[in-house]
């Protein structure tokens, strides 16, 4: 008894001591030690993507040939499926759980015009369907609904087929409406269109439209001397005007006394009304029509060295649009809420096929005629804010540049606990960079990374990204023989790899395998030049031409 009474008492020693010397310091280090072991538990969640995902992000095939690595596909086509190559199209009446048809590109303007599924009440919603916005400076800003696009396009269509002999159009446009109503045109009205990038010398141009061998051009009034173009191009019997801005009034219809005889000029407004005063424009899309094809699309692509004219067939192009629509994941689909806005051109195989996947998911498109490789990605959204981007790297190089001199983006604590979170595998709530700032709605930003171009963006420099914007990333590897991309990195996929390229897996569209040195493809991590195949790529399959290498995740890694 005396034994415990000695404890009790040397008990209450200790805690009289330690009692006599609490201070306001003391109660300020409790408080901090019991904030940091239990502010993690009570707010701790489940990271946005499993790891075991992140950790094998592809699977190799389990056999290879000499000279190859193993064949790598995305982790929700396994091997010995057919590839993505489907929009899933539901007609009406059709079942509700049937996967959809095929499709092709005429599919995209139905859909767009249909409206979202209305998951309440069955069918589709067209009040909710999306609109083309066309950026004209720093305030204005013209919308367009569906209605009115199909309506030029049934138009423009009409008109272009009435002409003897039209099979090729050539488009040199910045990124517009217009450009997209000649895409689905050609689609609708059995025609090529063949796209010119925007932007270039006269001589180059001529250059281009020589190889398109086209009937007709389609340009904007003022970016092209129309007789220089006439005498570079022996197959052009029309050229079509289009007149932008302060511009729309002014007529350029009359040909000038050097143009050749046999040739016309006509202006884009003349002939759509035209098309109204016929009966012609109408506004309800063409119908189904499983008898005929559509036409391919053919691009100037840049392969580093000069233009590479390549070929898209309608299956290419839809493969290409359900592979990247895969790689936004659940939880993040692109929806009516959504406005997409490209800063690269439209010409772009990678820019195209997201914008095509924009319209067929009914977000907004919106379109500003300041794009390319490297443009002032605040200027571009100042009088529209997006809340999805795609943009190139010399792009995001710039905005990062200019970011991080002017202080955009969370600072001291608040970077500490976002970046803290990012490595948990969860994405931040969202940060506004500054007040009323234009990039402030921006959700996710796509980014397209040719293999051939030096520019290029490290994981470091992507985590900096998010940080900045509190955005997730997709950052694709593109070619010029591929709809859509050839691999492009899990937008939920925060994890900082340092100094390192890395461009994700192989979208569900393609398959991708390493060529080289045996020793080099046969290792666990191959290296070598990329061979793509699948019913994104034009003509079945390409090798690209730059090194890469297969990292211990199963992802792609520029060399």
């Amino acid at each position: 008894m005396a034994s415990n009474d000695t404890a009790v008492a040397s008990l209450d020693a200790i805690v009289t001591d330690f009692l006599s010397t609490w201070s306001t310091t003391t109660t300020i280090l409790l408080v901090t030690l019991l904030t940091i072991l239990i502010y993690p538990l009570l707010t701790a969640k489940d990271p946005d993507v499993h790891p075991y995902i992140l950790a094998r992000q592809s699977t190799p095939s389990p056999i290879r040939h000499p000279g190859k690595s193993a064949v790598y596909r995305a982790l929700d086509v396994p091997h010995s499926y057919p590839l993505k190559s489907g929009l899933g199209v539901k007609d009406a009446n059709s079942p509700k759980w049937s996967p959809g048809r095929k499709g092709d590109v005429r599919d995209i303007l139905r859909q767009a015009a249909r409206g979202p599924e209305d998951q309440a009440g069955g069918g589709f919603d067209a009040s909710k369907a999306g609109k083309l916005l066309t950026v004209l400076g720093s305030e204005k800003v013209v919308e367009k609904g569906i209605a009115e696009v199909t309506e030029q396009v049934n138009a423009v269509g009409w008109w272009l087929k009435k002409q003897e002999g039209v099979g090729r159009c050539a488009v040199y446009l910045s990124n517009s409406v217009e450009l997209l109503v000649l895409v689905f045109a050609a689609a609708f009205y059995d025609f090529s269109v063949v796209l010119i990038p925007p932007a270039l010398a006269e001589e180059e141009v001529n250059s281009l439209l020589v190889q398109a061998k086209a009937d007709v051009l389609v340009t904007e009034a003022g970016a092209l001397n129309v007789d220089g173009a006439l005498g570079a191009s022996s197959s052009i019997k029309t050229v079509v005007l289009v007149a932008k801005g302060s511009s729309g009034h002014m007529n350029f219809d009359e040909p000038t006394s050097e143009s050749r005889a046999g040739k016309q000029v006509v202006m884009w407004n003349t002939l759509t009304d035209l098309a109204k005063a016929q009966g012609e424009s109408t506004r309800d899309a063409l119908p189904v029509d499983n008898e005929t094809s559509v036409k391919p699309l053919l691009t100037f692509v840049s392969n580093g060295s000069g233009y590479k004219l390549v070929e898209f067939t309608s299956d290419n192009l839809v493969a290409g649009i359900s592979g990247l629509n895969a790689t936004v994941g659940r939880g993040q689909n692109i929806g009516p809420t959504d406005t997409l806005l490209p800063t690269t051109s439209l010409t772009d195989p990678y820019t195209l096929t997201w914008v095509l996947t924009g319209i067929f998911t009914s977000a907004s498109i919106a379109l500003n005629s300041v794009a390319g490789e490297d443009v002032d990605l605040e200027a571009t959204t100042a009088s529209i804010s997006p809340t999805i981007l795609v943009s190139a790297p010399a792009t995001i190089k710039n905005f990062l540049s200019n970011a991080i001199k002017s202080g955009l983006g969370p600072a001291g604590f608040r970077r500490f606990v976002q970046s803290n979170s990012l490595v948990a595998g969860n994405m931040p709530a969202k940060h506004a960079p500054a007040q009323f700032h234009p990039l402030s709605k921006v959700r996710l930003v796509l980014i397209g990374q040719p293999v051939w171009q030096k520019t290029r963006l490290t994981s470091e420099e992507l985590d900096e990204l998010r940080l900045r914007l509190g955005a997730r990333i997709g950052y694709a590897l593109t070619a010029p023989e591929v709809a859509g991309a050839v691999a492009q990195t899990n937008i939920q996929d925060y994890r900082n790899k340092g100094n390192v390229v890395s461009v994700g897996p192989p979208v569900g569209s393609v398959e991708i395998h390493m060529v080289g040195e045996e020793e080099s493809v046969s290792s666990s991590t191959p290296q070598g030049k990329i061979v793509v195949r699948g019913p994104a790529v034009a003509g079945g399959n390409v090798e690209l031409n730059g090194l890469a290498r297969i990292a211990e995740d199963n992802t792609v890694s520029l060399v």
